[in-house]
């Protein structure tokens, strides 16, 4: 018995070592994302402690370090806003990782509380107001769901967010009513991509 626990923990282990040696982005980062344009972009993610770490985009390149707990960030130069998609790399050793379908506008974080915390799709207004809306490629959204935690954590929680999807009549029914309305009248009147970041950070939170 003494054995197979020992075993099953040093299996534990490796495992855990292999996935902090992973090369990836942060959880925030996925396909079909918004950056913020005008403004020096953030990106980070994860590799094996003391790689080096190339970020590709837009004609960018930069280079990173991953610390002793693995985490990298490089910052990108300001970019105008684009609709056009583009791919965001980062590679190490002989690794590479990409996200593919990256715009950039202009970003906004909807942080909401329960109490107005209201899927569109729960009233019937809003049912229609999603079925009149079709579809809008330079409308993207992520929603996020808030995990305690008793210090800063490095990255969102496993199963946080299913990542950035495009708003169409479906994705909208599942975006807070307030989210949806302010990113569809944004994106149609700025005429530029617009991100939402819809996260409910619960009933207790102060704001």
């Amino acid at each position: 018995m003494k054995r197979t626990t020992a075993a099953g923990l040093a299996l534990g282990l490796w495992v855990a070592a292999l996935q902090a040696a992973e090369l990836r982005f942060g959880r925030f980062f996925s396909d079909r994302m918004v950056l913020q344009r005008d403004k020096p972009a953030v990106i980070r993610g994860f590799a094996e402690a003391g790689a080096a770490v190339e970020v590709a985009f837009a004609g960018q390149r930069k280079t990173a370090v991953a610390d002793a707990g693995g985490q990298w960030f490089v910052t990108l130069d300001p970019l105008p806003a684009d609709a056009e998609p583009r791919r965001l790399t980062a590679t190490a050793g002989g690794a590479t990782v990409a996200l593919q379908d990256v715009l950039v506008g202009d970003v906004f974080w909807f942080a909401r509380q329960t109490s107005i915390d209201v899927a569109l799709g729960s009233r019937e207004e809003g049912r229609r107001a999603a079925a009149a809306y079709g579809s809008a490629p330079r409308f993207r959204a992520v929603t996020i769901r808030t995990v305690p935690a008793a210090e800063p954590q490095s990255d969102l929680a496993e199963g946080a967010t299913a990542g950035w999807t495009p708003v169409d009549g479906a994705a909208a029914l599942r975006l807070s009513a307030a989210a949806f309305y302010l990113g569809r009248d944004l994106s149609a009147s700025n005429r530029v991509p617009v991100g939402i970041v819809d996260l409910n950070l619960g009933p207790a939170f102060p704001i």
